[in-house]
């Protein structure tokens, strides 16, 4: 059972709107969740939000259905996937071409768990180089549901579950010390109930920001490949 600080709901004023580091409280990181819980609730995140970006696509079979949802040991994500699923969906409305048919943006076919697992790994690596916030999450997450359907369209489902192996290492990896930081997977709300003009501007800006170093790193990978 994850600790219930791994999914704490609360938006710290200025939390993820900067680099590692940036409003965090020295006791959180001592007292938030492990390396590991949070490791675990990224790769039940990402299922959940894999399955709902498929869904959308017409393309969740039972099968699929099945695996990513027993998986997760949930139905709709719970809040913390909720907020992710609106936030993604907000991004991808935002820069649509940017999250649909990436192997023609990189010139590659799903053609195997290799080129899918380093594709995403040299992905992620290039996106979070510069530092790690809220809007770089969220366009991991979408790119993941990106990966996901056009494994599936090109007739590679069995590669989901690679991807969402992928994004849980990397998490392990790269992303948990930020994360205990924020104390846990706590998904800003600005999206549902921004009160203020400046925390609307500040999201939207984020969000901005992370699609802009998406479509840099997506350039440096097909560079590279």
């Amino acid at each position: 059972m994850l600790r219930r600080s791994a999914l704490g709901r609360h938006f710290p004023g200025s939390s993820g709107g900067a680099a590692d580091g940036a409003a965090t409280h020295a006791g959180d990181a001592e007292d938030g969740p492990s390396q590991e819980e949070l490791a675990e609730e990224g790769r039940r995140l990402c299922r959940a939000y894999i399955s709902h970006r498929l869904q959308r696509s017409g393309l969740l079979t039972q099968k699929l259905a099945d695996s990513l949802l027993s998986a997760a040991a949930v139905t709709d994500g719970g809040p913390a996937s909720q907020e992710l699923r609106l936030v993604g969906e907000q991004l991808e409305a935002m820069y649509p071409d940017l999250y649909k048919n990436v192997h023609k943006q990189l010139n590659i076919t799903m053609h195997s768990e290799d080129v899918v697992r380093r594709t995403f790994a040299m992905f992620a690596e290039q996106l979070c180089s510069g530092g790690v916030h809220w809007g770089k999450i969220v366009a991991l997450f979408a790119m993941a549901g990106a990966f996901a359907v056009d494994c599936v369209q090109q007739g590679r489902q069995e590669f989901v579950s690679r991807i969402v192996d992928c994004f849980g290492a990397f998490v392990a990896a790269r992303l948990t010390d930020w994360l205990r930081k924020q104390g846990g997977w706590v998904i800003p709300e600005v999206t549902r109930d921004a009160k203020r003009e400046s925390d609307r501007t500040w999201f939207w800006l984020m969000l901005s920001v992370g699609a802009l170093v998406l479509f840099v790193s997506t350039l440096l990978i097909s560079a590279s490949l």
